[in-house]
């Protein structure tokens, strides 16, 4: 007569496999979750691949500042930019002044585009990067500067000038 486990203890071996390996899963996601950067979620998304800043001109000639001309050669509005040099760091007011909007295809001159952006940029002589902000597009409100989940910081799209080489 052959003999083999009884049914009782085969189901209990079933249900300790299940509970140990359901076990092993439960950790590795715990694990996993802790990783995740919820900020990385509202910047350099595929949104910001139709995002363009460009510094068309400027000018050195005054002294120590260099006003400089903006261009918004993407396809969303730009809410605002940080500006990133050895002497300057915008991040806690990175935003055109009065919640304005620099449209595809304006240009922000001496702090005038005629959309009410009145906040001019002059930068010192030195190397600087400009970071665009967007409006979330999945965001159901208006853009708010208090609110991180309305903007999109588009750090694929900085445009960088060295002011020091333009006379």
């Amino acid at each position: 007569m052959k003999k083999g486990i009884s049914p009782l203890i085969a189901t209990v071996l079933i249900i300790g496999f299940t509970i140990a390996i359901a076990g092993i899963v439960t950790s590795f996601l715990l694990n996993s979750s802790k990783d995740i950067k919820f900020e990385k979620f509202m910047e350099d998304n595929e949104f910001c691949d139709q995002v363009a800043i460009s510094i068309t001109e400027a000018d050195c000639s005054g002294g120590i500042n260099c006003p400089i001309t903006l261009k918004n050669k993407g396809s969303f509005n730009i809410y605002g930019v940080i500006i990133h040099s050895d002497t300057v760091n915008t991040e806690a007011m990175p935003y055109f002044s009065d919640n304005a909007i620099l449209e595809p295809g304006k240009i922000l001159k001496d702090g005038a585009t005629g959309d009410g952006i009145d906040q001019a940029y002059s930068l010192p002589k030195e190397k600087v990067t400009l970071t665009p902000i967007i409006k979330n597009p999945e965001y159901d409100g208006d853009f708010d500067v208090n609110n991180k989940e309305s903007q999109i910081l588009c750090t694929r799209s900085t445009s960088t000038i060295d002011l020091t080489q333009i006379s």
